[in-house]
């Protein structure tokens, strides 16, 4: 029953990473790297950030054992996708606000300062 709790537990923390990692790979790659290199800020730093999200992503997939797939997970997650946010922050300093496709810590901490009445901004 130990083992059973600990190989569940295992495989919800390598569920919650890929999860992230995803939806940081499909945000960078739809969203914010289309909008700043529009306006001509060099991208080449995120998309080498990105690209090293996938390949541990995938690295991370292709592991069949639950203890070495989560050895994997904290990798990605603690290390090469922080690095990536690390460069992300970098480049959301230099792009202006009104460029920025994602709303900001404080648009989101304070919505209800960002819209009128009908929930327009």
């Amino acid at each position: 029953e130990t083992q059973a709790r600990r190989d569940i537990s295992l495989q919800h923390y390598c569920g919650l990473v890929e999860i992230e990692a995803n939806c940081m790979i499909s945000m960078l790659t739809k969203e914010i790297i289309p909008a700043v290199s529009s306006i001509g800020i060099d991208t080449k730093a995120l998309a080498a950030a990105c690209a090293a999200v996938k390949a541990g992503l995938h690295t991370f997939e292709k592991e069949g054992d639950d203890y070495a797939k989560a050895k994997l997970a904290r990798v990605l997650r603690l290390e090469t996708m922080e690095a990536c946010r690390t460069v992300c922050d970098a480049i959301e300093k230099q792009c202006p606000v009104e460029a920025w496709p994602i709303a900001s810590y404080k648009e989101l901490l304070f919505l209800d300062c960002n819209q009128d009445a009908f929930g327009a901004s």
